[in-house]
């Protein structure tokens, strides 16, 4: 055995082992390869073959199935053609087959996973789909799926292994040393072995061309299987034909192996190991446990991990926790009860479960969190959002409500398109691809979705009532047609959305520079509600966070100021007034000059005559909001309208300069500002800029002035005013009235002659929902030459997306419903029955959110968006932080309509009163949940993000980056492709398991806070498991053995009650083991139901409780048995929101043993535990034992002593005052303790003393002699 080798001798290797459905061994001829075996084998058919299968099934690829796990592996074994020939071969573990020639391509004209397909089609795709896959359409299945007649086919020359045993060894000393020094040595030792038992092998003379036959093995180097701190590893596949002999009254009698057809894995094997392994595995057909990591058998199923269905005796170890093991059987378990509801549902046999899907006197909770855009990956946001709703759900559903808790999909918008333009593909069928991928990721970690009422709004199904809510807003004059200006690419002629013109105005795709064009766009009319979307927004208060609610009210930006009119002379026409909005008029004596938005008329007119300002306005487009470039117009002056009334401030009888500036919004007013330098930072830096001023006017001050004010201040290190004050005495018979009274009666003289009025002005605009694309809900209007625009009839509805093929989106430009679609763009006008044309506009994905969660209620509706009779607000509403704005502006918006139409019942017209709460809301209770951070590592010197390949990280704690002796820079960033810091989840869930995950993710952070992705904390969660594991399986034990029968438990009790017993023992009678579990268990039920239910933003503190209990119950386990039971019960049911498989697992161990029949006994179904003691008999449990007090001397802490507890009920209050009882107990309690003694009586004369201070509660005493 080499000697040095850092190999990993503490933890249990069982269980150590992922879990696959194949291995696939490629034939390199080589016992080494690079760290990553895809980048080797350059112009190799083998290589070829790696990244190729590694393209088909690893993440992302067309054939990826998180329940067809490949691993992909290099071995030794020699290709039966040469490495640059066009074929290759391979090793299919357990499917024992070896395949001599698999066709490779060669050349840059074939892909390599097209010509791969009859080989995955053949061999590597699963024969049917595991039942997470029930909602993918029977054609997709059919893709998925293995079509075995393409074996016979397209490889007649496979071979199957029957007869000789395989022996595998992991020598990757390109990845890591252990394995490559290991790997030697054990070969070495396992063809020794074999040839003394008479084996040939392949690296033999006579051997080597043999894949097959009796007394012949297979023995390899192969490539990283994971574990190399386990080294040496090895893996045994014992072939099905396998036989095993024994003695038998001294006749030797042959039997097929019991390991035949299955794969072992070995771990921690050396020299001294092979014949011993040799001997049980190959010749006995036994498992030698001491180094067993897992095995797998021909059905792909992982063999059993000494998981066990009821606990072990007291005589064997606890059997190891295997989380990914417990996952697996659970999901599986609900993948299966999700199938046979939807088939139910499906055919009548039952209703859709939630909300509205039955006449019940239970509480109604309808529970939603943001529906997902199918990007076709989860991210860590996703794991959480999702989480944190399943939770609530579960929750709830424990304490009995019906609960509605569905998912659907987001998927209309860009990506999709995009994803077209690049890979040649149908949007529709890249969108279908990545759900199928995303539902398979979120069952994976255990949400308990409604999927019977699944939605995507690409459906047909579903736009149609997009539609009709379109229609409904045009009857009621809130949809309408207005020019606006838009981004246009003048190469691909489309129009582009913000997000895809760079930072300099170009195209993302065609790099052209953007236009800005004025289109005919489709408007919703959201102005009409913006008093009630701000006026409501006090209901929510108490539901929804403070933040959302403000970024809400900014939003609608109310503000109460005037309209002032400015007189503007130009020599290119006549003479016009410009009105402006301010809530500033106490300003006026401050305007400087006057800005115009880029498409105010006056600039556009200006702009025909002036060819510097038509091309400052085509550069300003890209512009940032608050860039201080502006654009003088030539010959064009404004005058100050208190000039009628001021005839004796000369100053303000100037001309003043009338700019175009990017900064001012067209919809603010009128698209034109009075710029006001002294008393507005944005004006005062516009103001420099462009005029370069040797002075700042002030017209406002913080105090009134009794002397002479500054009225003039340097321009140079000038700073703005912007707080109100009092007018200075640059402001006529103004100076020295308050901001206010100025305002006021500034505004009264302008009204007199009619240059002012009082006005309010809203931040909120008419909401844009025209996109100039093909994939999203196509607008329902006709355009007809005699009639104008006219709606699409209801009964004609959906106006369904014509099919364009994919090559269309990577050949052609512009939109396709204008050009690729003349079938579908032709059509009839519905009024006069002439020749016209659909509007190809399709709408703003915001419109699709704006009311999926209604939809949700009755999502089988095929006459209405939704039954009257199901409208009701979502309860509680989870997302992102990042949606407070527009999605939930719009939401409320559309709900609010809704509210006045028919599809609401009476209820939502009339006053809310306490008996019928305002449903004018959508969403009751808002979740705004934080971002997940990564963890990321730049160069310090340039800042540069470093990609995982550039760090040592040998040493986590100091990491380095490699080559060098620097330390990175490390932060916590937004996870993103750019910073390289994104994390996985899926990953995260394979390697630790579903439930470590979830707990995790709650833990780390509270819900409103940015989550901070740290891996290597999880083990605390781990540990917490592994504890909870033992503790119950420990006491199912202690249960089983010691009550025989006498724990009187029923499954109608232990499945419908909050607790099992309806009464605890007796309290006088219990010892202080129970009575401190008793407590522990009932404080910590109260803190974690008042958590979930009153502040579900701290559900990090839920870990921590359930922890601790835990840890309670685990050092002072209670001898009560109806106790320990109780506590144990109700740990479970606590955490099983949180930990679904792992609960519904331990709970079924726990009762395995307490009921013969135990089938009925099932955590989904079970009830929240309620408190178990009065507030009485908690504080009366709570002063048992002893009490700990600190004892001040002149208030310095001289001792701590524990006395026994005062038992007469007395209780302390709030105030400093004790009850005279209590304090007299603690002081004579204190007075004959040993510690009392000494310090009291004799270092102090007690009889001395001046004062005695009993805190309350009696914790600390402080003596003043």
């Amino acid at each position: 055995m080499p000697r040095g080798l850092p190999i990993d001798h503490s933890r249990p290797l069982n269980a150590t082992m992922a879990p696959y459905t194949q291995q696939i061994l490629i034939a390199t001829g080589q016992t080494d390869w690079s760290s990553r075996i895809e980048e080797d084998g350059v112009e190799k058919s083998w290589g070829s073959l790696v990244r190729g299968l590694k393209d088909m099934f690893g993440r992302g690829g067309k054939y990826a199935d998180p329940y067809n796990n490949l691993v992909v592996t290099n071995s030794s074994f020699k290709p039966t053609s040469q490495a640059s020939s066009p074929f290759a071969s391979a090793f299919l573990f357990p499917a024992f087959k070896y395949v001599p020639k698999i066709p490779i391509a060669m050349n840059t004209d074939v892909t390599i996973e097209s010509n791969l397909e009859n080989f995955a089609r053949a061999y590597l795709l699963p024969h049917k789909l595991h039942s997470a896959h029930a909602g993918i359409p029977e054609s997709q299945r059919q893709i998925m799926t293995r079509s075995p007649e393409y074996a016979s086919q397209y490889f007649p020359d496979a071979l199957d292994i029957k007869q000789s045993p395989t022996i595998l060894i992991c020598g990757h000393g390109g990845r890591d040393m252990r394995c490559g020094v290991m790997r030697p040595v054990l070969q070495a030792e396992f063809e020794r072995v074999l040839r003394r038992k008479g084996f040939t092998t392949n690296n033999d003379n006579e051997g080597q061309k043999q894949i097959d036959g009796p007394a012949h093995a297979n023995i390899a180097s192969i490539s990283h299987v994971g574990g190399h701190k386990y080294a040496g590893n090895v893996i045994i596949y014992i072939p099905p034909a396998l036989m095993t002999t024994s003695s038998s009254s001294g006749t030797i009698v042959s039997s097929p192996s019991p390991l035949a057809g299955k794969g072992i894995w070995y771990g921690r094997v050396e020299p001294k190991h092979v014949e011993g392994l040799v001997e049980e595995t190959i010749f006995n057909g036994r498992v030698v446990e001491e180094h067993f990591r897992g095995g797998i058998g021909m059905d792909a199923l992982t063999l059993p991990q000494f998981l066990p269905s009821r606990p072990a005796s007291t005589s064997s170890p606890s059997p190891r926790l295997n989380i990914r093991a417990i996952d697996q059987k659970w999901q599986t378990r609900w993948a299966e009860a999700d199938r046979t509801k939807l088939e139910q549902v499906a055919n009548g046999q039952l209703p859709s479960s939630g909300v509205g899907s039955s006449q019940n006197d239970r509480p109604k909770s309808y529970i939603l969190s943001m529906f997902p855009y199918p990007s076709g990956t989860m991210h860590m946001g996703h794991l959480r959002v999702y989480t944190i709703s399943d939770v609530l759900s579960r929750f709830y559903k424990m304490r009995g409500h019906d609960v509605l808790h569905p998912i659907g999909w987001d998927a209309f918008g860009l990506p999709a398109e995009n994803a077209a333009i690049e890979r040649g593909v149908q949007p529709a069928e890249w969108t279908v691809q990545n759900i199928g991928r995303m539902k398979d990721q979120l069952r994976s970690f255990g949400p308990a979705f409604d999927w019977e009422r699944e939605l995507m709004t690409c459906s047909p199904e579903f736009y149609k009532h997009t539609q009709r809510i379109f229609l409904m807003l045009y009857e009621k004059g809130l949809a309408y047609q207005a020019e606006a200006l838009v981004n246009y690419d003048p190469v691909d002629k489309t129009v582009l959305a913000n997000e895809q013109v760079d930072a300099n105005g170009f195209s993302w795709r065609s790099g052209a520079k953007v236009e800005q064009l004025k289109l005919k766009q489709w408007f919703f009319r959201i102005t009409a509600f913006r008093e009630e979307l701000l006026k409501d927004l006090d209901s929510l208060s108490g539901g929804w966070p403070e933040r959302v609610l403000s970024m809400q009210r900014n939003w609608l930006g109310k503000s109460n100021g005037a309209n002032i009119k400015f007189a503007v002379t130009t020599k290119h026409s006549d003479n016009r007034d410009v009105e402006v909005f301010t809530t500033r008029p106490d300003t006026m004596y401050g305007v400087e000059y006057i800005a115009l938005s880029l498409d105010h008329p006056l600039v556009q007119e200006a702009a025909k005559l002036d060819a510097g300002l038509k091309a400052f306005i085509e550069e300003a487009a890209s512009l940032p909001p608050d860039s201080k470039v502006g654009y003088r117009l030539k010959d064009v002056y404004a005058s100050n309208p208190l000039q009628v009334i001021d005839k004796e401030s000369l100053h303000i009888s100037r001309e003043l300069p009338v700019f175009v500036a990017p900064y001012v919004l067209s919809g603010y007013g009128e698209g034109a500002v009075m710029g006001v330098p002294g008393h507005d930072t944005r004006d005062l830096a516009f103001f420099k800029e462009n005029l370069q001023p040797e002075f700042i006017p002030v017209v406002i001050q913080p105090e009134t002035q009794t002397h002479e004010d500054s009225s003039l201040v340097s321009a140079y290190g000038a700073k703005a005013f912007t707080n109100e004050g009092y007018l200075t005495s640059r402001c006529w018979k103004y100076q020295g009235l308050s901001s206010k009274d100025a305002a006021k009666q500034i505004v009264t003289d302008l009204e007199k002659i009619g240059r002012g009025e009082t006005a309010e002005s809203w931040r909120l605009r008419d909401w844009l929902i025209s996109r100039q694309r093909y994939w999203g809900t196509p607008i329902p209007m006709i355009h007809c030459t005699s009639c104008g625009p006219v709606p699409v009839p209801v009964d004609q509805l959906p106006v369904k997306l014509p099919e364009i093929g994919g090559e269309w989106f990577k050949a052609q430009k512009g939109n396709p419903l204008e050009t690729a679609a003349d079938d579908w763009l032709h059509t009839e006008c519905p009024k006069c029955h002439g020749p016209a044309k659909r509007d190809t506009d399709t709408m703003d994905t915001f419109v699709d959110s704006s009311w999926y969660y209604m939809r949700y209620l009755d999502p089988k509706n095929d006459n209405e968006p939704f039954s009257p009779a199901v409208a009701r607000p979502v309860d509680i509403y989870i997302g992102g932080v990042e949606h407070a704005i527009l999605h939930l502006l719009y939401a409320r918006f559309i709900y609010k309509f809704l509210t006045q139409t028919e599809l609401f019942p009476e209820l939502a017209h009339t006053q809310p009163s306490p008996a019928a709460p305002a449903v004018s809301e959508p969403f009751r209770t808002l979740l705004s949940q934080g971002m997940v951070h990564g963890r990321t590592y730049s160069e310090p010197s340039t800042g540069r993000f470093l990609l995982p390949s550039e760090l040592d990280l040998t040493d986590k704690n100091n990491p380095l980056i490699k080559g060098t002796t620097v330390r990175p820079n490390i932060s916590y960033e937004k996870m993103s492709k750019s910073k390289h810091n994104g994390v996985d989840p899926m990953i995260c869930v394979e390697k630790y398991g579903a439930d470590t995950t979830r707990a995790h993710v709650l833990f780390s952070a509270p819900i409103a806070e940015v989550l901070e992705w740290d891996e290597t904390k999880i083990v605390g969660i781990e540990r917490w498991f592994g504890r909870l594991w033992k503790l119950v399986l420990d006491v199912t034990t202690t249960l089983s053995q010691s009550m025989q029968g006498k724990l009187n438990l029923s499954v109608e009790d232990v499945q419908q009650k909050p607790h099992a017993f309806p009464k605890l023992p007796n309290l006088i009678n219990l010892s202080d083991a129970d009575i401190d579990a008793l407590l522990a268990t009932h404080e910590t039920i109260v803190s974690v139901t008042n958590c979930i239910d009153k502040n579900p933003y701290a559900l990090n503190t839920v870990i921590s409780d359930l922890t601790k209990l835990t840890n309670t119950l685990s050092s002072n386990r209670p001898t009560n048995p109806e106790i320990l039971y109780t506590c144990i019960s109700s740990l479970l049911r606590l955490l099983a929101p949180v930990a679904p498989a792992l609960t519904s697992e331990t709970w079924e161990i726990l009762h395995s043993e307490l009921f013969t029949n135990a089938e009925a006994i099932n955590m989904a179904t079970t009830t929240w535990p309620t408190p178990l003691l009065t507030e009485t008999e908690a504080n009366a449990l709570r002063s048992r034992g002893g009490q700990n007090v600190g004892v001040q001397i002149n208030g310095k802490l001289r001792f701590n002593v524990t006395i026994p507890r005062l038992m007469s009920g007395a209780t302390t209050t709030s105030s400093s005052d004790v009850q005279i009882d209590e304090k007299t107990w603690i002081i004579d309690q204190i007075l004959a303790t040993d510690e009392g003694k000494v310090w009291l009586r004799e270092k102090h004369d007690w009889d001395k003393r001046r004062r005695v201070i009993v805190v309350p509660g009696g914790r600390v005493v402080n003596i003043v002699f």
